[in-house]
């Protein structure tokens, strides 16, 4: 009974990885084409605006919520973060 169920999962297993190893020796790799920018269709009020999505985001993201609080609240995080204040003063040093 046990062996029964064993040669079952054997099996099972044996018939899931082998097509994995189908791929012939002739294999080559597809090509894929990536645009250097995204266009993006957002629904925003029951209207259709296509728009290009830019290649890497805002680093000063906060900007686009025209928040005064969370604009002083990133000023201060940056002034007081220590990581980055030193990474920049060796950054600083090392171009000297």
């Amino acid at each position: 009974m046990v062996r029964k169920v064993k040669s079952k999962w054997l099996l099972t297993g044996l018939a899931a990885l082998l097509p994995g190893c189908a791929v012939g020796p002739n294999y080559q790799k597809p090509q894929t084409w990536t645009p250097p920018k995204w266009r993006s269709t957002q629904v925003a009020n029951g209207k259709n605006d296509s728009t290009t999505v830019p290649d890497a985001p805002d680093v000063a993201w906060w900007n686009v919520f025209h928040d005064a609080e969370l604009t002083s609240l990133e000023d201060r995080v940056a002034s007081q973060n220590l990581d980055i204040q030193r990474a920049t003063e060796e950054l600083a040093q090392s171009r000297t």
